[in-house]
């Protein structure tokens, strides 16, 4: 099952993560649809991503209602259209988005497993980077939603507007965020849904290119 973490040992937990970030745990792959998860922990750094298409993502994940990503970039210029990316500086990798006046947002990232550990999964320990690769002069906003359960607002994130949209980042400037989500229910056989929305202050274009790394349950 998926294991409680006492209240004395939550304040450790985003130094544990910080150790177990580099890790990639390996699963049985199936055809695109849920990650079986039978483990007590899950972790997903991108990095295993082809970058030539057809950029197929890890199972379980989707961006904008695609089991692909579209685009790679290893650099990015003010130039650069609005599609779902994989960001790449040398082996890391990172799956995101960005938006642009024809690639328009909301913009959805979606991961969803099928708990076959045996029991029923109570609560989730989350942890994950948030990842920037270009500025933009729009703001964004990223948020989390679960198909159940409390999601805590520590896994929402908001981006200022930049000055101009021609400052790139290779790698990605991080923001590292965790926590709990409790409420749950999920039986075993049963399937879970994460959904990030990313979305632009008042429009779509002078996107941001934005995106999430090192995700561990």
């Amino acid at each position: 099952m998926i294991k409680k973490l006492p209240p004395n040992k939550m304040s450790a937990f985003p130094k544990l993560c910080c150790w177990l970030i580099i890790l990639m745990t390996a699963f049985t792959n199936i055809s695109w649809g849920q990650q079986i998860i039978t483990t007590n922990t899950y972790i997903q750094n991108f990095d295993g991503i082809s970058t030539t298409a057809p950029f197929n993502l890890p199972t379980g994940w989707q961006l904008n209602s695609s089991g692909a990503a579209g685009l790679t970039a290893t650099t990015l210029s003010s130039s650069s259209g609005g599609n779902t990316y994989i960001f790449a500086s040398g082996t890391d990798k990172t799956i995101g988005i960005l938006n642009s006046g024809t690639f328009t947002s909301p913009k959805t990232m979606t991961f969803a497993f099928t708990n076959n550990t045996g029991a029923t999964i109570t609560q989730l320990v989350l942890s994950y980077d948030y990842r920037k690769f270009r500025s933009g002069t729009r703001a964004w906003t990223w948020g989390l939603a679960g198909s159940s359960g409390t999601i805590p607002s520590v896994f929402n994130q908001a981006y200022v507007a930049d000055a101009a949209n021609t400052t790139t980042f290779f790698p990605g400037q991080s923001i590292p965020v965790s926590g709990l989500i409790t409420g749950l229910s999920i039986a075993n056989g049963a399937t879970y849904t994460l959904t990030w929305t990313l979305t632009g202050t008042g429009g779509s274009s002078n996107g941001q290119a934005l995106g999430i790394d090192n995700f561990i349950i």
